[in-house]
């Protein structure tokens, strides 16, 4: 397993190994047969949760990616979802943050970020949620989870 930079996170992507766009006869295919054409080969990522301004107004914000072992032509719509504690149940906070992208580093232009602005300084527990589908493939519904993080922003 290849080692993560500090305040990143990643997960193993699932894609189906196929030429063209679907698998064939996979409604008929049996959950055995349906496992075999899956292989892991890139993964998931994202930064923790941070403060970050937008502008003059403070902001929790978080970014998600994807790498792939080898170059590819492949593209994936990532999804970053900020999520707040309440009481012990994660919500959604403000709307996701999504991009079309190729695998990378996460660096700018390959990677898709949220954000929600601070209503207040109270001390809250932060998480983000990415999901990473390629197009045109069939992948594994897996998504990443970071590990929560108390922030000095409210909302």
């Amino acid at each position: 397993m290849r080692k993560l930079r500090i305040g990143q996170v990643g997960v193993a992507l699932t894609l189906a190994v196929v030429a063209g766009v679907g698998v064939p006869g996979i409604a008929e295919a049996s959950p055995g047969a349906l496992a075999e054409q899956f292989v892991t080969a890139g993964e998931t990522r994202g930064d923790y949760v941070h403060l970050s301004r937008t502008t003059s107004m403070l902001a929790a914000s978080a970014h998600g990616w994807w790498t792939w072992p080898e170059p590819t032509d492949l593209k994936a719509r990532v999804t970053v979802q900020l999520q707040v504690n309440r009481g012990g149940t994660w919500v959604d906070a403000g709307p996701p943050g999504s991009e079309v992208t190729r695998p990378g580093t996460g660096g700018s232009g390959r990677r898709a970020n949220a954000f929600v602005v601070c209503a207040t300084s109270v001390n809250t527990e932060w998480r983000s949620v990415v999901d990473v589908d390629i197009i045109g493939r069939l992948d594994s519904p897996n998504k990443l989870y970071t590990a929560s993080r108390p922030l000095n922003c409210g909302v």
